[in-house]
């Protein structure tokens, strides 16, 4: 998906993705594309802090505007919390280093406004597929969604 969106000449401004998309290869893809990345890491992925050895994320020290720190085979990057009011708190990730406060908003943002396209789209698809689906109603953040995806 990445290559065809480099094929098209698309330029984005951040790939955001989820931590199942978080490995090496891909990040080192996105680099490679000249593009920046913004990514969930699960709690047990080793980071190294102080130039000493690796640590699970979670066991490490993260000030309010993230911390810098080494991930092998790959190099430097930012980690810093977003914590979600009906969620616990999710470690993230970021090439962009001197990312700000701002940022890692548009980030939690960002990743909210994809979570709810998802939630949208399965939707729809429930809507086309389950029997007595034309009695299916969406709550408001997704008619929006149905009526963009639904096809005869």
């Amino acid at each position: 998906m990445l290559r065809a969106a480099d094929e098209r000449k698309f330029q984005p401004g951040c790939i955001l993705f989820d931590s199942w998309y978080s490995s090496i290869d891909n990040l080192k893809l996105i680099c490679s594309l000249k593009w920046h990345w913004c990514t969930q890491l699960k709690s047990n992925r080793l980071v190294d802090p102080d130039i000493t050895y690796n640590h699970s994320v979670s066991d490490i020290d993260i000030p309010p505007e993230g911390r810098v720190v080494h991930l092998r085979q790959y190099g430097f990057i930012k980690i810093f919390w977003i914590v979600h009011s009906d969620k616990e708190p999710e470690h993230w990730a970021t090439d962009i280093l001197d990312a700000s406060e701002s940022d890692r908003k548009s980030f939690k943002d960002l990743g909210w406004n994809i979570e709810e396209y998802h939630r949208g789209h399965q939707a729809v698809l429930w809507h086309r597929e389950m029997p007595g689906s034309q009695r299916c109603r969406t709550t408001r953040p997704y008619s929006a969604l149905v009526a963009r995806f639904s096809s005869p």
